[in-house]
């Protein structure tokens, strides 16, 4: 078995997979019910003083794993969080060994006065989300919450706050402890064609897009973030499986924090995932988390080597192909015939070397090699010498 656990500056989690700060922790129960799935570390939904009124309806599914939402902080009041919710969720975070990250937003008089009563109630750690802060009001809203507390603070970076999330982390650096990056994308929007309204009850119907759609855009964030600042830094946005983890943690990434697939599936998702983690990195030759945390910026922080000239071509593995005419079909430059209940024939000199195939074949039938070591299959049909 790997070694799962992740050690950030004041807070120790029994494994990378964490709750996002959304509708999956929105009071003590759902954050206990995390605990019980197998979650690492707990985060709560984010808390302000002005608590959200999501118009409705404010969650619509675009895809199967893609939602549109307009739902940004905790309806609780802060009190309510206060007297009931934060206490069943410390409760549940002593019980399981997890420690507790309140999150919260989003100017600085409010966490200026909601960090210190979230620091006497328990809490290990104060999440900073900045999803409604203005730019220029993200940095004295940092200070003012790091010279509020004493526990770690996280700074959980949004995309509306810029393209050059890099360069604000390295601004907010010195009153951070840890990143997030970076949760939904958007303006949105997503229509019912049935209807020809919007999917969400907001004005315009515009609304955030979360979900296994963004991941690709999330992940590009953290790379950035991660090699431009030395704190650590935790994912969100679009993961749904160990794979997804991984390719964060190779990224930069030192935990992951995972909402909308926890939405569609159930908290067990984080035990899971978790679980499914450990056997990828076992099977791989890794012992721990740690030994492929920031592999991808190892390897290719600076750059990497760009191919403008065709050096290889696909060669199948029989042993592996399922026929499935897959590779057949996403070919469109003729270089690949898959006829039904066949083995595919490959041609390297129409192959323009894009790639898609391999990426598409679901059982790893595919792989690039050098084009002059390469043995090509005969096309269907062809007797053979």
């Amino acid at each position: 078995m790997a070694d799962l656990s992740v050690h950030l500056p004041g807070l120790t989690f029994k494994n990378p997979i964490l709750p996002g700060a959304g509708p999956n922790v929105d009071g003590g129960a759902e954050i206990a019910a995390a605990a019980a799935g197998g979650a690492g570390g707990l985060v709560s939904r984010t808390l302000s003083l002005r608590p959200q009124v999501p118009t409705e309806p404010s969650l619509a599914r675009v895809t199967r794993d893609t939602f549109i939402h307009r739902q940004h902080g905790s309806a609780r009041p802060f009190r309510d969080w206060v007297d009931h919710e934060f206490p069943l969720a410390r409760a549940a975070a002593r019980a399981h060994g997890l420690p507790l990250i309140a999150s919260v937003g989003y100017s600085p008089d409010e966490v200026r006065r909601l960090g210190p009563q979230l620091q006497e109630l328990g809490a290990d750690a104060i999440e900073l989300c900045l999803h409604e802060t203005p730019r220029e009001q993200a940095l004295p809203t940092a200070q003012a919450l790091r010279a509020a507390v004493r526990l770690p603070v996280i700074v959980k970076l949004s995309p509306h706050l810029g393209e050059d999330l890099a360069d604000l982390a390295a601004e907010l650096e010195p009153y951070a402890d840890a990143f997030t990056c970076v949760g939904s994308f958007g303006p949105t929007l997503a229509l019912d064609v049935e209807t020809g309204g919007a999917a969400l009850g907001a004005p315009l119907g515009i609304g955030y897009l979360s979900g296994a759609s963004i991941r690709p855009m999330a992940q590009r964030f953290v790379f950035e973030v991660a090699r431009r600042v030395a704190r650590p830094v935790i994912a969100c946005g679009g993961v749904s499986s160990a794979r997804d983890a991984i390719e964060m943690l190779m990224v930069g990434a030192s935990a992951v924090q995972v909402c909308s697939h926890a939405l569609v599936h159930g908290p067990a998702v984080y035990g899971q995932i978790a679980a499914e983690m450990d056997q990828w990195l076992s099977s791989h030759g890794y012992s721990s988390v740690a030994a492929v945390t920031g592999a991808y910026i190892r390897k290719y922080g600076h750059g990497q080597r760009v191919v403008l000239e065709k050096e290889e071509t696909p060669e199948l593995a029989p042993d592996k192909c399922i026929k499935c005419t897959i590779c057949g079909q996403v070919c469109f430059y003729d270089a690949i015939v898959a006829p039904p209940k066949q083995l595919p024939a490959l041609s390297a000199d129409p192959c323009f070397e894009c790639g898609l195939c391999v990426s598409a074949c679901p059982t790893g039938a595919l792989t690039f090699r050098p084009r002059d070591v390469v043995t090509m299959l005969p096309a269907p049909g062809t007797p053979e010498v």
